[in-house]
């Protein structure tokens, strides 16, 4: 638009001034108007270049100035040296040394324990951009070096930032740098309790449990000692540890659960089975439910035994409700009375933590958020909270491990930050250079639970617990007491050995020393690995670049997560100790990493090299007006998953420097710090979606790839700003330099492309076309491009196959192979009852059949003639061997995206030349040939599409997809097959993993499934409006717990028709 109305504007100007030719005096004026016409629409296309920078910039809450700063200092923004004074650039300095001066003041005036190191942290920290100081703040919080350099936007530190309407809203950096770190305190106290809890027995559950699930090393002798010790104790007590805390049972389950004890099974006993009945277990009040759900939720295996003899059968569903019923009006929980405690506020929320937006338990919902309003409204200004009208470190630790488990980031929500203090300020305040934690500090008021200013032992245990909690959240670990990650095995008979150290120790964090020691022979086994796992099953590389691969060994305890990488040909493909594989030469190879412990476990990825691109034309833009006039044009890296020609560092970024007056062609390259690309010319970043340039290069430019930054890492800054700087001079060197850029940003879009042909493994000898319309556009379209003799085979096994042959007669001769109409399309044909033509053009099949729920199983053997396959309703699924077909065409409404594209994946031998008749937007090779954009593309639903892609790879491919589908169906077609009460319509050889289809016995009760369907929450149950009955489409961003809901209720209608 801009361009257009750039040439309106000089023929405008031209036509003017030449009406005026005949008036002399006149014509400088009009000359002068002329010039100013043309300049003020060169400014105009200037603003509109800069503008979407500028709100870009505010959109991520900076300033304009400020995001500038930051690009330039990252490389993300080019600018000129002569558009940066040395005036501003010294002014900036001494801003920033002053800042810094400010921050060390508050610093050493607020802690005098602070090191120097700390300060420039923090200091750091406040320069960041929002984004940013989110990173940093974590890696600040855990203790760990991040390499980052200060961003613009300083004063967002001291003050918060105002949303788009202009409220005020709390930024991350309002919540003060932890001093010390989280990893320090950790580290500390682990040596303190290790120090004095040395002969660790019953009374140590709290330190075992904090110790085990911090993942920090704990000596085997200390927790076989411990184990060894509990044994005991509980054998003197014939197991009956306790007659009315039944709490003590919860808590033995969680600490023997901790260290891989099976708690069903401890030397034949099942302590779950003591929590069976509800009157035993709320004779402790409040607290003895709590933990008893506590307990019960520890490991996703653990169910509350029938008791027959119990009074009131207890269960996971009473508990809840009980806990929810105990909430005061006020939104807290209490022991006693009806006004909320902290303690058991935070306790009660950790023990519905995992109901929470869960669906079905809404209630629960309901009760938490009530919960979390109680909690803004009585932290204190420390940051803490209190009980008993005192101020304590249990308290607050109650609360941090309560919100960790509802998945809510205490340092970044404002609702938790008063002035900069926040929950883990509050318990750190608490924190003892020793390692310990107070209960209270010095002089402050005493509520009975330990002296003021000493370590305290029970505070210890709950400030380490609470510690860890929040650290496990920060590293997107399971919550403190979820320990599904936890490998657990029945528990033995200890064998303790001599002893060789004995002493006094009342266990806990007793302060106590010893003489000897006491060591025992394991409790159980070693913990093998059971699993190993690959973030990739397949990667290609191109010939001398690398790619690391992340290995995962599960279970998180076991004791050699040691693993071997080995190469089955290291001449085209090598992989170091590391996981980092680098191509040698074109071909396949297969990488394995494997456990060590000797359990035999390992994981293999496909590695597809292939020889560099090479390119033979060169793009320059000439110029015959103005040689001094140059443009510099910034990307950054195009993410993981996306593609580009080029690969450009992502914090640093490569300016092209585009000479029009000579068409010469340079590149400055800068230190990688990022992520590697492929091929195409889209950048995806899952967030960011930006046109990449394809900049005019050079023969000698060349592609980088990164070789040691996980896809997993931080991807923000490779999707960082984009900007283009035009500096122009005026005239028809003007126009030469914005209609190239114009063609530059636009032409290329093969990087999705490039994304599918990855996912799906496509040869290279296919061509990919994106295409206005879904698949039925390609009923027509095939036969108009492929039908070369006028003969084709045709199989119906349902709806869509018939309508595509059906318009494929218009065009030729065609022969139906299969007709399922006569068995109601339950049936896919067996390669024998296929009638194949021998002189057909092609082979035309529905992969997957959406409202028969049927589906081919193999690929038919045609003797050549081509396959097409119209995979509308399967594709992306699971993986697909793309050389035995000679087209796979799909819609991308079901697995790709949204409506409104069409894919086609074509082998280049079978297009030709079409009819002159033939309507340009219906011609494979006219669409191929110019880039899948003859007319406007489908942007919007292409872009989905990468989205798409990306997420597939990022889990891993279609193998994962296939596993993940293969699950959902399973579960479906187990309740079908063992049910009287349903009926499955496709035969079971040939079920579909996408559609599951069956009725009830008559069709009022399937009208009635659908009706309370859609009341229970679920939708689109009703069978095709061809076909009637239900029909559940698991596709696949189905996830597997929305198939354990629909199986519930297919289960519940049952019951309640029968």
């Amino acid at each position: 638009m801009g361009l257009s109305f750039l040439r309106k504007t000089l023929n405008f100007s031209w036509i003017f001034c030449k009406m005026s030719e005949g008036e002399g005096r006149m014509n400088k004026m009009y000359q002068r108007l002329k010039r100013k016409c043309i300049s003020l629409v060169l400014f105009a296309l200037l603003v509109a270049f800069i503008v979407p920078y500028y709100a870009y910039a505010a959109d991520n809450g900076a300033e304009p100035a400020a995001a500038a700063s930051a690009a330039e200092s990252t490389g993300d923004f080019s600018m000129s040296e002569s558009e940066t004074s040395e005036s501003e650039t010294s002014k900036r300095e001494e801003t920033e040394s002053s800042e810094e001066e400010e921050q060390q003041t508050r610093e050493d005036a607020d802690a005098s324990t602070s090191t120097e190191a700390d300060v420039q942290e923090s200091t750091q920290e406040q320069t960041l951009t929002k984004k940013e100081r989110k990173i940093v703040r974590k890696n600040l919080q855990l203790g760990r070096s991040y390499g980052f350099y200060a961003w613009g936007a300083e004063e967002d530190a001291a003050q918060g930032q105002s949303d788009e309407s202009g409220v005020a809203v709390q930024t991350e950096a309002e919540a003060e740098v932890l001093s010390p770190d989280i990893d320090t305190v950790l580290s500390k106290v682990r040596s303190y309790i290790l120090s004095k809890d040395t002969k660790p027995d019953y009374s140590s559950i709290w330190n075992v449990i904090g110790l085990k699930r911090s993942g920090l090393y704990v000596p085997e002798s200390y927790i076989n000692l411990f184990y060894s010790n509990v044994i005991a104790y509980c054998e003197s007590k014939d197991w009956q540890i306790t007659r009315a805390k039944y709490s003590d049972y919860s808590k033995l389950i969680l600490a023997v659960t901790a260290i891989g004890v099976d708690a069903r099974d401890v030397m034949g006993h099942n302590l779950l089975a003591y929590l069976s009945d509800y009157e035993n277990v709320s004779r402790q009040g409040n607290n003895g439910t709590i933990w008893a759900l506590i307990a019960l939720k520890s490991n996703p295996v653990y169910t509350i035994p029938e008791d027959s003899s119990a009074k009131q059968q207890n269960s996971e569903e009473l508990m809840v409700q009980k806990i929810v019923e105990m909430q005061c009006a006020d939104g807290g929980w209490t022991l006693m009375g009806d006004t909320g405690d902290s303690d058991m506020t935070g306790m009660a929320m950790q023990a519905l933590a995992s109901y929470y937006n869960k669906d079905g338990y809404e209630y629960v919902t309901a009760a938490i958020d009530k919960g979390l309003a109680w909690i803004e409204k009585n932290q204190l200004s420390s940051g803490g909270f209190g009980t008993m009208k005192t101020e304590t470190s249990e308290s607050v630790a109650q609360i941090i491990t309560a919100l960790c488990g509802v998945g809510i980031d205490c340092g970044e929500d404002a609702r938790f930050i008063k002035n900069g203090k926040w929950p883990m300020t509050g318990l750190f305040q608490y924190y003892m250079p020793e390692g310990g934690f107070m209960h209270v500090a010095a002089g402050a008021g005493n509520n009975g639970g330990g002296a003021g200013g000493i370590i305290d032992g029970m505070a210890t245990e709950q400030g380490l617990y609470a510690t860890v909690a929040y650290r496990r959240f920060l590293d997107g670990e399971t919550f403190l007491y979820d320990m599904s990650d936890v490998a657990i095995s029945a528990g033995t008979k200890p064998v303790v050995s001599p002893t060789i150290d004995t002493g006094s120790n009342s266990g806990g964090n007793s302060s106590s020393t010893t003489a000897r020691k006491t060591e025992t022979k394991p409790a159980a086994s070693k913990v093998k690995v059971i699993k190993v796992g690959l973030n990739y099953s397949t990667i290609y590389l191109t010939k001398g670049k690398s790619k690391t691969l992340k290995a995962t060994v599960s279970p998180s305890n076991a004791t050699n997560k040691s693993v071997k990488w080995s190469s089955s040909n290291k001449k085209i493909a090598a992989v170091n100790a590391k996981g980092k594989v680098t191509g040698k030469k074109a071909g396949t190879v297969t990488i394995t990493v494997k456990a060590t412990d000797g359990s035999g476990k390992k994981a293999v990825c496909k590695v597809i090299v292939t020889a560099p691109e090479t390119t033979d034309k060169k793009t320059t833009i000439a110029s015959t007006a103005a040689t001094s006039q140059t443009r510099q044009i910034t990307t950054p890296a195009a993410s993981s998953t996306g593609s580009s020609r080029t690969s450009v560092p992502a914090t640093s970024g490569t300016t092209k420097k585009l000479s029009s007056g000579s068409g010469e062609t340079t590149t400055t390259k800068k230190k990688n710090t990022a992520a590697e690309a492929t091929t195409g010319g889209w950048s995806f970043s899952g967030d960011n979606y930006v046109p990449e340039t394809n900049s005019a290069e050079s023969e000698t430019d060349t592609v980088q790839e990164d070789t040691g930054v996980s896809d997993e890492g931080d991807r923000s800054k490779a999707d960082g700003i984009r900007s283009v700087a035009l500096p122009v001079a005026g005239g028809a060197a003007g126009l030469v330099a914005v209609e190239a850029l114009g063609f530059v940003l636009y032409k290329k879009h093969r990087g999705i492309a490039g994304l599918l042909k990855k996912v799906m493994n496509v040869p290279d000898n296919y061509k990919i076309v994106f295409i206005q319309g879904g698949a039925t556009q390609q009923f027509s379209m095939v036969p108009l491009n492929l039908l070369k003799n006028g003969k084709a085979d045709y199989a119906i096994t349902g709806a869509f196959s018939k309508k595509a042959a059906a318009e494929a007669k218009k065009y030729g001769d065609i022969h139906i192979v299969y007709d399922g109409s006569s068995n109601d399309f339950k049936h896919i044909p067996t390669q024998d009852e296929l009638d194949l033509s021998k002189d057909a053009s092609y082979l035309h099949i529905c992969a997957n059949n959406t409202i028969y729920g049927t589906e081919w199983k193999y690929v038919p053997e045609t003797n050549g003639v081509p396959i097409i396959a119209d995979m509308s309703s399967n594709i992306l699924s699971k993986p697909v061997d793309v050389s035995k077909y000679g087209m796979i065409y799909a819609g991308a409404q079901k697995n790709m995206g949204i409506a409104g594209l069409g894919v086609a994946i074509i082998r280049e031998d079978l297009l030709q030349d079409v009819a002159e008749t033939t309507p340009v937007l219906l011609d494979y090779k006219l669409m191929i040939k110019n880039d899948s954009m003859y007319n406007t593309p489908p942007a919007y639903a292409i872009y989905v599409l990468g989205l798409v892609l990306e997420w597939i790879d990022s889990l891993g491919g279609l193998e994962v997809m296939k596993e993940r589908n293969e699950k959902k169906a399973k579960l479906v077609y187990d309740y079908l097959d063992q049910s009287t009460f349903y009926k499955a319509h496709s035969d079971k050889e040939n079920r579909s993993l996408m559609n599951v289809t069956f009725t009830t016995p008559n069709k009022d009760l399937d009208a009635k499934f659908v009706k309370e369907s859609i009341e229970a929450g679920m939708t689109n149950l009703k069978g095709h409006r061809s076909v009637g009955g239900i029909r559940a489409s698991i596709y696949n961003a189905m996830p597997y717990e929305g198939v354990e809901k629909l199986v519930a209720f297919m289960k519940e209608f049952e019951q309640n028709n029968q």
